[in-house]
Parts: structure tokens; sequence; C-alpha cells
């Protein structure tokens, strides 16, 4: 009986490239997939609490001047269902026309809205309400 050599074929060779191939580009790339999950995550939860941010001060802001939502919007503020979008947190696309519509309709200084949801903060030199 003659023994079964492995690797001694014309096949043998590529099958084993293409093995250690794909296992070093799982080695390679598990990583860098991992890291850019992660980063996406911490970027949603970061926007998420900006959001939130935004939506406390909106609804405060309001309910201090005794608003309604169509009040709001008659002063030049976003649509009923927008105000709610972002009184709630929602995760729904947001123009820019919509901050400063906001900051027409609550009185704010503009640039309020748009900095409270990028950064959580009021840009500076502007009084706080």
């Amino acid at each position: 009986m003659t023994p079964v050599r492995h690797g001694s074929g014309g096949e043998g060779w590529f099958r084993a490239f293409l093995l250690r191939g794909h296992f070093y580009a799982g080695i390679l790339a598990g990583p860098l997939l991992f890291a850019a999950a992660l980063s996406g995550a911490l970027c949603v939860i970061t926007l998420r609490d900006h959001r939130q941010t935004l939506a406390t001060k909106m609804e405060e802001r309001r309910k201090e001047l005794g608003l309604t939502y169509r009040d709001v919007w008659r002063r030049g503020g976003p649509a009923d269902s927008t105000q709610a979008d972002l009184e709630n947190a929602g995760l729904g696309l947001v123009l820019p026309s919509n901050f400063r519509k906001v900051d027409r309709g609550l009185g704010w200084e503009p640039g309020t809205a748009a900095s409270l949801f990028q950064t959580g903060k009021r840009p500076e030199g502007t009084e706080q309400s």
C-alpha cells in the first residue's frame, strides 16, 4: 500500500493557500470590524444623548413661555410633528432649517438649537433660558 502524501498534488498547494489566506484575512479584518462596530455604537449613544439635551431644553423653554406646538409654529417654528419628534428625542433626520425654526419659534439666539443638538451645550455668549 502506498502512503497518501498531502500537498503533493497540483491542487493541494492552492487549497492550502486559500485556507491560510482566509485565516489571515480574518485575523486582520476581525479587529477592524470590531473597532468599526464599537465606534459606530459610541457615536449613536453620543448622538442620542445630545438629542435628549435638545429635547429637554426645547420642552423647558416652550413650557416656560406657556406655548403650545401650534404657538411655536405661528412664531416661525417647525411643524407640530417635527417639534414632537424633537422633544421626544426621535432618531429621524433633522434638517438644518429646522434648527433655525426652533431658534425663531422659541426666541433663542440663532445657532442655539444646532449647538445643543451637536454638542449638548449652548453656544458661548448666549443667555441661559
